[in-house]
């Protein structure tokens, strides 16, 4: 049997958290993760530092000019980083079943075959020298062919030709998203799993990261079936450990059987990281008396959060100033003697991550 607090304790690890890569290899990081959500662009970037000893904004950014990682909508359709050398194979796992159950909304936006693929052309055209173009900029394109983007079409089209494997997320041009043609972003084709194999090598990137956890976590983050998640696992049972948790089989990397590492005294994790979007039952992390405060108004919307040793005690705002970041603490509850001695050092950790001071105040949630 697993606790709570076990349970915490080993998410942390496996999700880099309490143990931050020394070497700063970004591509690594999120190979190892299999893919970090980026729906929050600034926020991911952020999920990313923490997992990087000493990492700054300017190294993640590097990593994401020199194509070593690349965001796009391989789950969900919902934007994540993936490893240049995973996007394709992800994309042609996962991708199949999100465009199946889009096909309602395309039919409403009136976005038929014939009009995706001119937009794919059109696309390819002004993506055609390999660099990144605004997203404005393209759908201005679209709009001067006769495609209209008006409504929510521009963001379908350019979300279906993402998960065709046409196009993908480049870097950001000051505050403006931009678009590559992925096949001349990330020339090299990377990895080709494909079938079970594909299906055994997600799951085990994630019940090795993000476990302990259930297969039906697996198919949650994925999108796949509950039959494909199951069929992944069972491929790979025999490389991992597993505990129960209130009837239910969590699967772990062996790894930490002996030895579960020590939990970070303080996290500020932004509000859309793995530790809190990875998992069904978010229980495991947070009272369900506060889960309203991560998740205000059921809009898909999730707040920063105040992480103790693994436990959610509250919620964070920033603010960014010229030369300075303020964080407004809100918990929960009166914090711990031991979390108000730690935050000035999380809080300082985060402005250097920025290349800014920082200091913060606390608040009632």
């Amino acid at each position: 049997m697993l606790t709570r607090s076990q349970i915490q304790a080993l998410r942390l690890a496996g999700l880099g958290l309490s143990q931050p890569q020394t070497d700063g290899d970004v591509a690594a990081l999120v190979t190892h993760l299999g893919a970090i959500q980026a729906q929050d662009y600034d926020g991911s970037l952020g999920s990313l530092g923490l997992r990087l000893s000493g990492s700054s904004i300017r190294q993640i950014q590097s990593a994401i000019a020199s194509a070593q990682i690349v965001r796009s909508w391989p789950m969900r359709g919902t934007l994540h980083w993936m490893a240049a050398a995973d996007v394709r194979w992800m994309l042609k796992l996962m991708t199949p079943r999100i465009i199946a159950a889009s096909a309602g909304r395309y039919r409403q936006l009136e976005l038929d075959a014939p009009t995706l693929s001119q937009a794919g052309q059109v696309l390819e055209q002004a993506l055609a020298t390999g660099a990144p173009v605004q997203r404005k900029v393209l759908l201005q394109q679209l709009e001067q062919t006769g495609i209209s983007t008006t409504g929510q079409r521009g963001y379908h089209i350019l979300g279906w030709c993402a998960q065709q494997g046409l196009i993908c997320g480049g870097p950001m041009d000051g505050k403006q998203p931009t678009f590559v043609w992925l096949d001349a972003w990330v020339p090299n084709p990377g990895n080709t799993f494909s079938g079970d194999e594909a299906l055994a090598e997600i799951a085990r990137r994630f019940f090795v990261s993000h476990g302990p956890a259930s297969v039906h976590d697996l198919a949650r983050w994925t999108g796949l079936t509950l039959t494909q998640a199951r069929r992944g696992l069972s491929s790979i049972q025999a490389e991992l450990a597993s505990l129960s948790w209130q009837d239910e089989a969590l699967w772990f990397s062996p790894a930490f059987v002996e030895t579960v590492p020590t939990a970070p005294e303080v996290l500020l994790l932004p509000g859309f990281d793995e530790y809190i979007l990875g998992y069904k039952d978010r229980t495991q992390m947070v009272e369900a008396a506060y889960h309203p405060y991560l998740c205000p108004g059921n809009n898909g919307m999730f707040a920063p959060s105040l992480v103790h040793r693994g436990e959610v005690l509250g919620t964070w705002k920033r603010e960014f100033k010229t030369r300075a970041v303020k964080i407004q603490i809100q918990p929960f509850a009166p914090l711990p003697a031991a979390v108000e001695k730690a935050l000035p050092h999380a809080v300082s950790h985060y402005g250097a991550f920025w290349g800014l001071s920082a200091d913060y105040h606390i608040t009632a949630v």
